[in-house]
């Protein structure tokens, strides 16, 4: 039973992102001017469909527990994920409008609007911004974004504050996620960037520190082993009938 809610854990908080499970070099931040904030913008990486195959980890009560990540993406439409351990785990499909996972191992499904996401990030993101996440582009749309005095890009949307420091790549180095109202706080640390098939380059590994007022800190860690931007046909998601809602 620990090992399944380790794996619940594991898939809950992927999509919201992650720190380190094991040692990466640090790459220091760089001076931004006007060039390089439209060398920034003009790097987001824009894909139609992308497949990664990778590793996920938590650090849970000073335990560090590892499980395969299969995720595949349609831009602005589809987020479907597979999280297992020893081929069981959590199968999750995300939408516009809705959030769903199957647990195979408790043989039990949950049904969500993108409100369980606030819980972890502090403001409810739209499935674009959680996809954004997921490839180290900005979390809001350009126009939110100004060019902050501490060589940084600093936007607000409602309550939330992103602010984002740039590496010499012009790809996102660290971004900051606050929650005002609450300050709950998320940072996501994005290395090793590398091209893929010509389109841009994304970070292999992905970092994510939650701190929440009421809990202790929350560290993950994301590697992008395989990432293909082939035409996906399929996203294979069903709820067997035996499980249960829970």
């Amino acid at each position: 039973m620990k090992s399944s809610r380790i794996v619940y854990l594991i898939f809950i908080n992927s999509f919201i992102f992650f720190s380190a499970c094991r040692s990466v070099q640090k790459i220091k931040p760089i001076d931004i001017s006007g060039a390089a904030v439209k060398s920034y913008w003009d790097n987001q990486f824009v894909s139609d469909y992308i497949e990664i195959r990778g590793r996920s980890s938590i650090i849970d009560e000073k335990k560090t527990t590892k499980v395969s990540l299969h995720l595949k993406m349609k831009k602005d439409s589809i987020i479907w994920a597979k999280f297992s351990l020893f081929g069981f785990g959590i199968n999750a499909l995300i939408t516009k409008d809705s959030f769903y996972m199957v647990n195979s191992i408790l043989q039990e499904y949950t049904a969500y609007d993108h409100q369980i996401l606030e819980r972890f990030l502090g403001f409810k993101p739209c499935l674009e911004q959680v996809q954004s996440m997921l490839l180290g582009n900005a979390i809001f749309k350009i126009k939110r974004y100004i060019l902050n005095d501490k060589n940084t890009l600093l936007a607000r949307e409602g309550l939330a504050k992103n602010v984002i420091q740039l590496n010499s790549q012009y790809r996102t180095f660290q971004s900051d996620i606050v929650a005002q109202d609450t300050n709950q706080h998320a940072t996501i640390n994005y290395y090793q960037y590398e091209p893929v098939e010509g389109i841009g380059s994304l970070p292999r590994v992905i970092n994510l520190d939650i701190q929440k007022q009421t809990q202790a800190k929350l560290k993950m860690e994301l590697n992008y082993l395989t990432i293909k931007t082939n035409k996906i046909t399929s996203f294979p998601f069903r709820i067997p009938g035996s499980y249960i809602r829970k």
